[in-house]
């Protein structure tokens, strides 16, 4: 099911001569405002008998004196799964499953309005449902028989009436993941990107339908994550809680997407760990292949796993996460800036207690290029929140498709190498 699209010809990046000279281009953070905030982690859980027991809020802030459009992106982040029919006579043992699709929509900010989206139930008045994008999910790999899930991530940036990307470096948000089952919460901040020139409210650039991550139209995104985490299989014993174990959901994807016309480029690249103990011992050769989009417990990491507790020898740990080319023969995967979110949970054992969650968006050091490529349609203003709910654009078979002509694809030079 690997895809090599467009974007994933040109994501090999050479530093320009800027950077060698050490005046680094502004990253891509959680602390500011901006004009395009991604939210890499949205899911939704379905039990057995139907039931929603996990959501994703999202909560977006327009922090101005005047109304503002935002172009929306929902990414089922997993990919599609074929029918399996097996025995005699043949039946069915798993149904097929929607995968790498995407849906769009676009809402209307008011002078200081926060708005809110659920990824199960959609915004009132707005955005469709995550849901739209698979409505009953796939099984959940992480939970009993029945359970199921749908998970991927949002991106959303402000744009003008004619759908073209626009100077609002005052959007912000937070995304909020209710666990019912569990009883329990975790929040994150998106990563923000500004617009680096020109007035609120202008086109960000002269090439509408391509946001450039570069550092000169939009910030730059990171060359390597940084990230401190707790060791799968950690538990320490507490007098009142008794034993509490953890582990952690970890989160993360390339950004460069291609929307346009009607299918969906996306990116193949390896996450590669460099990773240390309380020590100082330096553990290498954790590595996974990456498409569009990963989410894993650190405790189903494959070998060698220097995440979990038996392997990195001390209770937390150090990672520096980059994405680089594949190393098989043959291999799909090249070089790639990611992000990401890590979400640990703490089991306490007492009975009744249940499970603690917290949620952090990893923090990026170093500058690469980026791009996000779209089709800008316009849209009449015709009230408050403005409904679009699924595009004719959305593709939920996962397949690549003709290109439209109207926005050709990034120049070395545009793209900041």
């Amino acid at each position: 099911m690997k895809h090599i699209g467009l974007l994933a010809l040109l994501l090999p990046v050479v530093f320009s001569a800027d950077l060698l000279a050490g005046n680094e281009r502004p990253l891509t953070n959680v602390s500011q405002k901006g004009s395009l905030l991604l939210f890499p982690s949205v899911q939704v859980g379905w039990r057995p008998n139907g039931e929603i027991f996990l959501d994703t809020a999202i909560e977006l802030l327009n922090d101005y004196t005047q109304d503002v459009r935002v172009q929306l992106y929902f990414v089922n982040g997993d990919p599609p799964m074929e029918q399996v029919i097996a025995g005699d006579p043949p039946e069915i043992v798993s149904q097929a499953e929607p995968g790498w699709n995407f849906s769009d929509c676009m809402i209307k900010l008011t002078a200081n309005q926060v708005a809110s989206w659920s990824a199960a139930r959609g915004m009132a008045g707005g955005c469709a449902p995550f849901t739209v994008l698979d409505p009953d999910g796939r099984p959940d790999p992480e939970r009993s028989a029945g359970h199921r899930m749908l998970r991927g991530y949002v991106l959303a940036w402000a744009v003008n009436n004619a759908g073209e990307e626009i100077r609002w470096n005052h959007l912000s948000g937070h995304a909020t993941t209710l666990d019912y089952h569990e009883i329990a919460a975790s929040e994150y901040a998106p990563y923000a990107f500004r617009v680096r020139s020109g007035q609120t409210g202008a086109p960000s650039d002269a090439r509408p339908g391509l946001l450039l991550l570069n550092g000169r139209e939009y910030d730059a995104l990171p060359d390597t994550l940084l990230w401190t985490f707790e060791a799968a299989g950690v538990s320490r014993i507490f007098d009142l809680a008794g034993v509490v174990s953890s582990n952690t959901d970890l989160t993360l994807m390339p950004v460069e997407s291609d929307f346009r016309h009607d299918g969906f480029e996306r990116v193949t690249t390896t996450a590669r760990y460099d990773i240390w103990n309380e020590n100082e011992q330096r553990f290498s050769g954790t590595q996974h292949e990456l498409t569009c989009w990963h989410q894993k417990l650190l405790s189903e990491y494959p070998s060698p796993n220097h995440l979990v507790l038996s392997n990195l020898q001390t209770n937390r740990g150090k990672a520096r996460i980059r994405g680089v080319g594949g190393t098989n023969c043959g291999s799909a995967s090249l070089p790639a800036p990611i992000v990401g979110v890590a979400e640990r949970a703490l089991m306490f054992a007492v009975t009744c207690a249940g499970t603690a969650k917290s949620s952090a968006t990893l923090k990026g050091e170093g500058c690469e290029s980026g791009a996000v490529l779209f089709d800008p349609s316009g849209l009449a203003d015709n009230g408050l929140q403005a409904v679009v709910g699924v595009s004719g654009r959305s593709n939920r078979t996962g397949s690549g498709g003709k290109k439209a002509a109207r926005t050709s694809s990034p120049t070395s030079a545009e793209r900041g190498e």
